[in-house]
């Protein structure tokens, strides 16, 4: 997977971006322009879909990874989230946008793209750890590749060489390791200034920032810096989906289903079929037997005559 496909990056705090503007879709992931980091072509989900859906009952996800059904959230705590939703939309809305929207009008394209080059190649020792967690020994042998020769003839990460090598680009956290091995997602959980998802990826949310370099920077002007350009950085990609947002017909739904199946696609590494939402909005005129309002019945043919009745007078 190529930067372009990632949803968003751990360890900042406009990880916030994806409940905001999908995604992944919509996590980590989960995202170049903003809408191909927001979403992968290939992911099992749309925004034009979502936005024109509107939220339905939810059913616990199932617990076996091996499954290749596009899962519903479990959102026992609707309430709280949507309200916390609403906090997080707002601070989006009177901060991370305006100063994203500052950064992509203000800073040259060629300078962004070394900036999320650089962002990107700082997180590959997370990718790294959590390949070999979740048994991907090629996988993870491609990413310590693709680390060395972007520090290296990459300039420090600003530049990408890797991919001209074929060397392939990897989204990998802890959260995604947990659930390799069988862990459920849990229920859906949004908390201030922080990605939403299960409570399997809030937790592994914890270890992930044990791996995040700025939090071993020296200097707090340099940690926090670095944390806050990665978040502006984040937000920016996905600009292009505020609209989307903006149009749903119920954006928490929009953003809880787009997470949850990205997640999804995530730890399977693609392995979730599409949701037929066909389905699930079935015409109930469809059903065998039924006749349309606005056709009229049948005639019924007369009675024939019985020759031991008289005739009528």
């Amino acid at each position: 997977m190529n930067r372009r496909q990632v949803l968003v990056r751990p360890g900042a705090v406009a990880r916030l971006a994806l409940a905001l503007a999908f995604s992944s879709v919509l996590g980590r992931g989960g995202l170049a322009t903003a809408a191909e980091d927001a979403a992968p072509p290939d992911a099992p989900i749309s925004a034009a879909t979502l936005a024109q859906s509107p939220p339905t009952a939810e059913a616990p996800p199932a617990a076996s990874p091996a499954s290749t059904t596009a899962p519903r959230a479990y959102d026992p705590w609707e309430g709280y989230n949507r309200w916390m939703f609403g906090v997080n939309l707002k601070i989006d809305r009177a901060v991370l946008r305006p100063l994203a929207r500052g950064y992509r009008s203000g800073v040259p394209a060629p300078v962004r793209t070394g900036l999320a080059n650089f962002l990107d190649n700082l997180e590959k020792p997370l990718d790294l750890v959590n390949d070999l967690l979740q048994g991907k020994p090629l996988r993870a042998a491609g990413d310590l590749a693709r680390f060395v020769v972007n520090l290296t003839a990459g300039v420090g990460g600003f530049l990408d060489p890797a991919t001209g090598m074929d060397l392939p680009q990897s989204d990998e956290d802890f959260g995604q390791t947990l659930g390799r091995w069988g862990w459920d997602p849990g229920p859906y959980l949004v908390l201030p200034l922080l990605p939403p998802g299960g409570l399997r990826d809030q937790l592994g949310f914890v270890p992930d920032q044990a791996l995040d370099p700025f939090s071993y920077a020296d200097s707090e002007w340099v940690g926090y810096g670095g944390k806050a350009l990665d978040a502006v950085e984040g937000r920016s990609r996905l600009l292009d989906f505020d609209e989307a947002l903006d149009q749903a017909y119920d954006p928490y739904a929009f953003v809880r289903d787009a997470v949850t199946q990205r997640r999804a696609y995530a730890v399977r590494d693609g392995a979730v079929e599409p949701m037929d939402y066909d389905d699930l909005y079935e015409d109930p005129l469809d059903e065998p037997g039924d006749v349309p309002a606005d056709e009229p019945p049948a005639a019924t043919p007369p009675a024939e005559a019985s020759l031991d009745e008289p005739p009528p007078r």
